[in-house]
């Protein structure tokens, strides 16, 4: 208890921010339009919520926004970033934010997501700011959170060597989309402060450096920091998006360096990177790594069995495992970037003695080895009426994986996209991470279809279908199987009111109880919500139900309101109410003044839950 109490006092001392993870933000509600509920993992969630914090934030201003500054923003596909570029370059610079609604790409949410992170302004000189201004003008900003537990855990009672509180600082410094510096400093619940390997305090530590766009350097960074190169057959320590939104997107990602400013610890590199400007349209960019990551050694000649990825630290084999391994390791790119048309050749050398128990079938073709070198060739080119890009991947015993993505705007309303991928189960890359179905760039081809109609502004209809093909045996398939996964949604808008409807059928083959054949595991979701809201009043009902067969049937629904109010200038609160009952699958309430990547609760069983929220922003922020 002491130790908390110790955090409490530094973060009354250096009177920082509150600003819990749930504070409510503008953007929120249109997100959450585009996404539904797609199912990122979480780390991936807090990525994409603290980016598009952090931009909003620190908006840019429309008239000067480079290619990059727009690529940042997750929600933009390359054509809607072509044709604001375009209308700029037409038209001169926007007066008001309202121009967008010329731009026809852009549909209602994604316009009114735009808006939240630009401002117009006249065009200013893009000179490189002198190191006094970034000095004197630069932004602090302190945040802290502390979570205390109003249950036991078993862990609590025996085992965990600390207490059961979570609480982190982190620090960041930034001067527009220039300089960004900070660290991070997290504890788990259940980990040992200033005891045992945390005799520095903190179980996490973190720092991070970045500059960008500093003459021909357009991006450095020390410490720690993320890489995505292509469409991430190579590498990509970034978050995916969804299915859902990779289709109001075309499948755009998001490549270049970014600082890592997360709380997670293994999705990361350590070190130095930069991308340096050879040329008008030539580009080089290279990074060193070399950091300490958790695994499970094998006893023999300590090689690594297993690489632990949930960075807890609570038990005596789980702190035993902490940082007892070693990775280094380096990548270069080379792009060529004129117009519509990208280019990129990407390198990756590993360094890193994996030797992981292949007895079962399914962990055959794990990656195995002291050494690992992937290469790939990436492209995209971007008309006014159509978009394709790709990535062509290979390792050192030239297994391939090839991703390409079609995206056709048939009508000012109607978009498609048409995606096709194949990873051999031979191919592998310990960093890649991109557009799947099984969960990693292996052991999978497949088809994706998806449609985007927006006919007025009332109304919008997206659509998918996504079929794949494991031809090698995995877990819980003792065969070669398939997947599917279809989806439709529709919305409307009128006035204060929208509505929506959504309806998702997921099949896949596993073994069934006698593991004799492959039988389908069949889940049916269906949401159904209606919602008010003006400047001081919001009020979402909302209805989820879900239906699955596999080796037994289960069946599930919950009732949702979500009610908010603004009682002043600096206050607001909000209040979900929440009746479910359901067996076996798992239901995550939304709450207008939470984002939904932090749901209240989880329910596995019949209950209600009434949560209420108060957000108070002002100098200091307040969360209750």
């Amino acid at each position: 208890m002491k130790h908390i109490l110790l955090t409490c006092i530094l973060l009354f001392f250096f009177r920082l921010p509150i600003i819990h993870a749930q504070a409510t933000y503008s953007w929120e509600q249109y997100y959450e339009q585009i996404t539904g509920d797609e199912e990122e993992t979480m780390p991936a969630k807090e990525d994409i919520y603290d980016l598009l914090c952090q931009l909003e934030d620190r908006p840019f201003n429309i008239n000067t926004a480079t290619r990059e500054q727009l690529q940042q923003l997750p929600f933009l596909s390359d054509q809607q970033i072509e044709d604001i570029s375009y209308y700029l370059y037409i038209h001169g610079p926007m007066v008001t934010k309202a121009e967008l609604m010329v731009i026809r790409s852009l549909d209602y949410y994604r316009r009114k997501l735009l808006e939240c992170f630009v401002y117009v302004a006249e065009p200013d000189k893009d000179d490189t700011p002198p190191v006094k201004n970034i000095l004197k003008y630069g932004k602090h900003q302190w945040v802290g959170m502390v979570k205390v537990p109003f249950y036991e855990r078993k862990g609590d009672k025996s085992g965990y060597y600390g207490y059961p509180y979570k609480h982190y600082l982190k620090y960041d410094f930034h001067y527009g989309d220039y300089v960004k510096a900070g660290f991070v400093a997290s504890q788990d619940a259940g980990e040992p402060f200033f005891a045992d390997k945390n005799n520095w305090g903190y179980d996490y530590y973190s720092y991070y450096f970045l500059l960008r766009n500093w003459g021909r350097m357009k991006a450095f960074a020390l410490g720690k920091y993320r890489i995505s190169w292509g469409l991430g057959l190579v590498i990509n320590n970034d978050f995916n998006l969804g299915k859902l939104i990779s289709l109001s997107t075309l499948g755009r990602v998001s490549p270049g360096i970014k600082a890592h400013s997360s709380l997670s610890d293994y999705n990361n590199m350590q070190g130095i990177a930069t991308t340096v400007a050879l040329g008008k349209h030539l580009d080089l960019s290279a990074f060193f790594s070399y950091r300490s990551i958790d695994a499970t050694l094998n006893k023999e000649d300590l090689s690594i069995a297993t690489i632990l990825k949930t960075g807890y630290h609570r038990t005596k084999s789980e702190l035993q495992r902490k940082a007892n391994s070693q990775q280094m390791t380096s990548g270069v790119r080379l792009s060529y970037a004129n117009g519509g048309l990208r280019l990129g050749v990407n390198g990756l050398w590993l360094n890193r003695d994996l030797k992981p128990n292949i007895q079962q079938y399914y962990r055959r073709y794990y990656p195995q080895g002291d050494h690992f070198t992937n290469a790939s060739i990436d492209y995209s080119y971007v008309h006014y009426r159509w978009s394709v890009k790709g990535e062509t991947a290979v390792n050192a015993n030239l297994n391939t994986a090839t991703l390409n993505i079609v995206g056709f705007q048939l009508s000012s309303s109607l978009t498609t996209m048409l995606l096709h991928r194949f990873y051999s189960y031979k191919y592998s890359s310990l960093f890649a991470s991109s557009f799947s179905s099984g969960g990693s760039v292996q052991n999978e081809s497949g088809v994706y279809l998806g449609v985007n109609y927006n006919p007025s502004t009332s109304f919008s209809l997206m659509a998918y279908v996504d079929m794949a093909y494991f031809p090698w045996k995995r877990y819980q398939s003792s065969a070669s199987s398939h997947a599917y996964d279809n989806l439709i949604q529709l919305t409307w808008r009128k006035n204060n009111w929208t509505a929506s409807a959504r309806y998702q059928l997921k099949m896949r083959e596993k073994d069934n109880k006698k593991k004799t054949r492959l039988v389908y595991d069949t889940t049916h979701r269906g949401r159904v919500w209606i919602k008010y809201e003006n400047t001081s009043f919001s009020n979402r009902f909302q209805l989820d139900g879900v239906l699955s067969r596999y080796k037994q049937q289960s069946m599930g629904w919950m009732l949702t309101n979500n009610t908010s109010l603004v009682c002043g200038k600096n206050l607001k609160a909000g209040v979900t109410i929440s009746i479910q009952t359901t067996t076996a699958l798992v239901f995550m309430p939304t709450n207008p003044v939470c984002f939904t990547l932090f749901p209240m609760a989880c329910i596995m069983a019949k209950g209600c839950m009434v949560p209420l929220t108060f957000v108070a922003p002002s100098a200091s922020e307040f969360w209750l």
